[in-house]
């Protein structure tokens, strides 16, 4: 059936990289199938009504975005899913149950009223990257009305009080009024960090981005960043690519401007050299459904990692 409705879209759209992709390969389907054999997969048990993603190892915690109900501030409604607005929370996992405890809000210093989700962390743990409304204080619109994403710093820092605490907020210098910039994630060496954007020189509706990140030899804390460049067609469709996740020899993305099992799917390449990637594999099922599948995370040397899906 899906052969079907692909050769009728292929024939109505032949210009588009699926339909050229579908009509070199129309039995795609049993090879993606194929490759999922290897997870095994559960739903957690901390999981709520509401938006529940993005998990990362923060020390020996994990640190997840959800749109819980917080007391930390007054009940406030983002009316394009008419939930709660989504903040960055602690969780203690426990393995066995594969349930998590409830620690805290992550930060009150980066939590604010409105979105804050997605972070990635420096190897040394003491710098995060994540992403936020494009708001300090106001909420600010592009000439159209429209409020986007922007990634943001923190550094942790002792306060007064001689107590670690993230500090020293800042917008990185390629955010814009006019585009949204989100979904980091850090290189291993620190070196590079990775984004989703949909700035000009975008080849679809949103792109990964790479900029080096340039220490400062007397200051650890001070860097600066490169221009933004987008890795290329190799990566990059004209759909939408998301939620990417670099390890030492991958980058792992969730798109649907691939052939895949249906909406987004998650995808990997292997890193071939400096900005340049191997072929796109989809990661099959059961990590991909005929829903939406996306920011894959691997928890290194452990065997074990999160995804995550609308399913």
């Amino acid at each position: 059936e899906s052969n079907v409705q692909m050769a009728k879209f292929a024939s109505m759209r032949p210009s588009d990289d699926r339909a050229i992709a579908f009509n070199k390969n129309p039995d795609y389907l049993p090879k993606i199938l194929e490759k999922g054999k290897k997870f095994n997969i559960q739903n957690l048990g901390f999981n709520t009504k509401y938006s529940d993603f993005g998990p990362m190892y923060y020390k020996d915690k994990l640190v997840y975005s959800s749109a819980i109900d917080s007391s930390n501030y007054h009940t406030r409604i983002y009316h394009w899913n008419e939930q709660p607005f989504l903040n960055m929370y602690l969780g203690e996992l426990n393995k066995i149950e594969s349930d998590l405890k409830l620690i805290d809000a992550f930060s009150d210093k980066l939590n604010t009223r409105y979105h804050e989700a997605t972070l990635a962390f420096s190897p040394d743990e003491t710098k995060v990257y994540f992403t936020r409304n494009n708001y300090n204080g106001d909420l600010q619109r592009d000439a159209k009305g429209t409020n986007h994403l922007k990634l943001y710093s923190a550094e942790l820092r002792k306060d007064e009080d001689s107590l670690p605490t993230w500090q020293n907020i800042k917008e990185l210098p390629f955010n814009s009024e006019d585009y949204s910039v989100g979904h980091p994630t850090v290189s291993k060496d620190g070196k590079l960090l990775y984004f989703v954007s949909d700035m000009p020189g975008s080849i679809g509706a949103t792109d990964i981005f790479v900029v080096d990140i340039q220490q400062n030899n007397k200051d650890s804390l001070s860097v600066t960043y490169s221009k933004p460049r987008n890795l290329g067609e190799g990566i990059n469709t004209a759909g939408r690519e998301m939620f990417p996740y670099i390890t030492n020899s991958s980058l792992y993305f969730a798109s649907d401007g691939y052939l895949g099992l249906g909406g987004l799917d998650v995808f990997v390449a292997d890193i071939k050299g400096s900005n340049s990637f191997g072929e796109v594999f989809n990661l099959g099922r059961p990590i991909n459904s005929p829903q939406d599948d996306f920011g894959y995370y691997e928890n290194l040397g452990t065997n074990e990692g999160f995804f995550f899906s609308n399913r």
